[in-house]
């Protein structure tokens, strides 16, 4: 056996010990920790929407109450059709907040490069691809009994697909109870 490859993983984390130095290094130093706080941009404004969850038996004309950034529900609004709403349930006691529940989310990507541009981190000091893009998220549920998660989030996928101009990925998280 070759004595570089023997060793390479010492070697490896010799080369490392300075990002690992620099890693630490950030986590202790609470001055640098603050640095950028509060030069980011504003939160947008957000959208309360409704979904009947997958996993939760609820009655019906119960929904539960989530939220979404307005311009990305504006924009993908009509994906979402018939398994998220825009308008509150009428009826007292349905509109559900059920606590821990994390409802199925689709994960909109949009604005990335397909090649990345080289970028050097900010902790560790190591070079890395930036790829950019900006991310949304936006909640769905069911619209009859039978739906299942990956399905519902299929069908919106290639909806979204559909009506983007290229460049976009779309990703979801499971429901959570």
């Amino acid at each position: 056996m070759a004595r570089g490859r023997r060793n390479s993983r010492i070697i490896g984390a010799a080369r490392l010990k300075g990002a690992v130095d620099k890693y630490l290094d950030y986590f202790v130093n609470t001055a640098r920790q603050g640095a950028r706080v509060g030069t980011g941009k504003p939160r947008l404004p957000s959208k309360d929407l409704f979904i009947v969850p997958f996993g939760q038996k609820v009655a019906t004309g119960q929904q539960v109450r989530q939220t979404a950034a307005e311009p990305s529900w504006t924009k993908y609004k009509t994906d979402f059709s018939t398994y998220t709403d825009d308008t509150p349930p009428t009826g007292d006691g349905n509109i559900l907040r059920p606590a821990n529940y994390k409802a199925a989310r689709v994960v909109i990507i949009t604005g990335r490069s397909d090649t990345g541009v080289p970028a050097t981190s900010n902790v560790t000091g190591l070079k890395y691809l930036k790829y950019g893009g900006t991310s949304t998220g936006i909640p769905f549920g069911k619209n009859v009994a039978a739906d299942e998660q990956e399905s519902v989030f299929n069908t919106i996928s290639a909806k979204i697909k559909l009506s983007a101009a290229g460049g976009v990925k779309v990703s979801w998280t499971r429901e959570r109870i």
